[in-house]
């Protein structure tokens, strides 16, 4: 019977890190913002369509890390009861520089049209919209967001969702086997890799 996990968190969290742990485990194929991308207002067809393609793997754990499945969690686990998803978080104000520095000439968190910032059609949509003018509060504003529908969801679905530190997930031997154990890793199946870094700026 395969597993399906996925990875979550606002982005400049460690997600890609997440993403390359998971795939190294025996029988796992756990991408990194599976393309296409969803767009952060809820559509059915496009998550329906993404699911058959990961659930059609022919691996024994499937799944898929990027920050634009918040809205869908609910759906998911509807369909899936057994899916298990990992959140990172990460220090605010560090997630609000980190994208800062990420995303020079970009805004995904305004409706601004292309009139102060770059356009960019394929994340503009991923991302929800604030009324404000400043870029670090828009971040700001999304990263409270976020984590906030996080912990309702953790409330709701204990068994399927876990939130839990990026540092200490991916740097401690301790931090790895919880996430591994959580994703449902048989011990046969596990590779403990500690200290993974990747797409850091």
């Amino acid at each position: 019977m395969k597993k399906l996990i996925f990875g979550l968190g606002t982005g400049r969290c460690g997600t890609v890190s997440l993403s390359t742990l998971l795939n190294q485990q025996k029988g796992a194929n756990i991408t990194h913002e599976f393309k296409p991308v969803l767009p952060w207002e809820f559509s059915q067809h496009h998550i329906d369509e993404k699911l058959e393609n990961i659930v059609n793997r022919k691996e024994k754990y499937v799944g898929d890390v990027a920050f634009y499945y918040l809205p869908y969690v609910n759906y998911i686990i509807s369909k899936y009861p057994n899916v298990n998803f990992i959140c990172l978080k990460r220090d605010k104000k560090q997630v609000i520089d980190s994208y800062l520095r990420k995303t020079k000439g970009r805004n995904h968190w305004i409706n601004h049209y292309g009139a102060l910032w770059r356009s960019d059609p394929v994340w503009d949509k991923c991302y929800p919209n604030y009324k404000t003018f400043s870029k670090r509060k828009g971040i700001g504003k999304y990263w409270n967001y976020y984590y906030r529908q996080i912990r309702s969801l953790r409330k709701n679905h204990p068994d399927n969702v876990i939130i839990t530190d990026m540092n200490k997930s991916l740097n401690t031997r301790e931090g790895v086997l919880k996430l591994l154990n959580f994703a449902g890793f048989k011990n046969k199946d596990r590779i403990v890799t500690q200290k993974i870094k990747k797409n850091a700026l």
